[in-house]
């Protein structure tokens, strides 16, 4: 099974694999770019026979088919399979057998309509997707609370938690994840504390939570494809959920109050247990999450089941506490998250709207959709006085 987190390079390899051993299976796996047909329309049927088997095929890892896949494989994987095999054919300097051509290339990158007809089929019948509902600021500080009590390695997790919540971080940014990817996980070296002066504080200060004002998080490798984007927060105010805190939490518990001083710690996931170092792992962290969440009855306090949680909560809980609030722009949203598109969007929530309880309101405020230019075209014509212009008389 594909990880979540894995990159593009990867996707666009397993889909060439794929690819090959489908060719090879019609007798034509010693022409991968179809250069033996020159006609476009049986390019673009090899390329529809395709993607029908492609979404409906459990492949092995060198690409071959080893079952019917009980549910087919939604429509976005299968546009992302076609856009690597397309990335393929134009580095070799091929013309898609996905896309229209246009003066010898490729138009725009716009799928051919019968590619495109066959995708939105298999859209218009997916199953809805579940999206994981977002954590609010209360589910973290209960979750702040529910750890008191508990071993050091669910204390380590709430804090990357709450501290993960105010960047919008994936999990694989500060947790172990079953498959990496192109995205490089946080090490302390990626941290820097700055005081009141804006002056940069040792890691190692035994004051650190107490004097740091700023914290800057280096992010080395993203899945945007972007390197060394540094984001900064100052303080919350809060005493729970301040980011300047909580990650001088962690960098304390690594540098400054582990058991063995001898034992070299570099992950911001990573603590010390019974003389062995040891991993926050994405699991870990879901695990907490909805262990937390049956806890304090989360149906009834949050309005939401512990099965509606994931990691991925963790950054809508981000994108939605930013949205709900006055003057929280869209550029704004997507500098704290690092996008690079509106993709933020499929994190927000419709209950956005309806928590600001404004909504209502607003839609009531204009009284008439009249074309103005409509208007002032009926009042050249029949030399008649109209609503708009008697108005606009009245106010001068």
């Amino acid at each position: 099974m594909a990880g979540k987190n894995e990159s593009t390079h990867e996707k666009g390899d397993r889909a060439w694999r794929r690819w090959i051993r489908f060719l090879e299976r019609c007798g034509m796996g010693t022409d991968p770019f179809l250069d033996s047909l020159p006609r476009v329309n049986e390019r673009v049927l090899v390329g529809r026979s395709f993607v029908v088997e492609y979404r409906v095929s459990s492949f092995d890892p060198e690409g071959r088919i080893i079952a019917r896949r009980p549910v087919p494989m939604v429509s976005a994987t299968v546009r992302d399979a076609i856009g690597s095999l397309a990335s393929a054919f134009r580095k070799y300097g091929r013309l898609s057998p996905f896309h229209l051509e246009g003066d010898g290339h490729e138009s725009g990158g716009s799928l051919h309509y019968r590619i495109e007809d066959l995708v939105q089929g298999f859209e218009n019948v997916d199953l809805q997707v579940k999206k994981q509902k977002a954590l609010s600021p209360l589910f973290l500080r209960d979750l702040n609370s529910f750890v008191k009590d508990k071993s050091l390695r669910w204390k380590v997790t709430s804090d990357l938690i709450i501290g993960s919540f105010f960047f919008a971080m994936r999990a694989c940014e500060f947790c172990r994840t079953e498959v990496q990817g192109r995205t490089e996980r946080l090490e302390l070296q990626d941290l820097e504390f700055r005081d009141s002066h804006h002056r940069i504080l040792p890691q190692t200060k035994r004051d650190l939570e107490e004097r740091a004002r700023l914290i800057t998080i280096r992010f080395r490798n993203q899945k945007n494809g972007y390197k060394g984007e540094k984001r900064t927060m100052n303080m919350s105010g809060d005493n729970i959920l301040c980011p300047v805190k909580v990650w001088a939490r962690i960098v304390q518990r690594i540098r400054v109050k582990r058991e063995d001083p001898a034992v070299d710690l570099a992950g911001v996931n990573e603590f010390i247990e019974s003389g062995r170092i040891k991993e926050i792992s994405s699991k870990q962290v879901l695990e907490l999450l909805r262990w937390s969440c049956d806890e304090h009855e989360g149906e009834q306090r949050y309005g939401l089941r512990s099965s509606e949680i994931g990691t991925r909560s963790i950054r809508s809980g981000a994108v939605m506490s930013l949205a709900l609030q006055k003057g929280a722009s869209d550029r704004k949203i997507m500098m704290l998250g690092r996008w690079n598109s509106d993709a933020f969007l499929e994190y927000i929530r419709p209950q956005v709207l309806v928590t600001t309880g404004d909504t209502a309101r607003l839609m009531t405020q204009t009284a008439s959709f009249r074309d103005v230019s409509d208007c002032d075209w009926n009042i050249a014509r029949t030399n008649k006085p109209s609503h708009f212009g008697a108005a606009h008389r009245k106010e001068e």
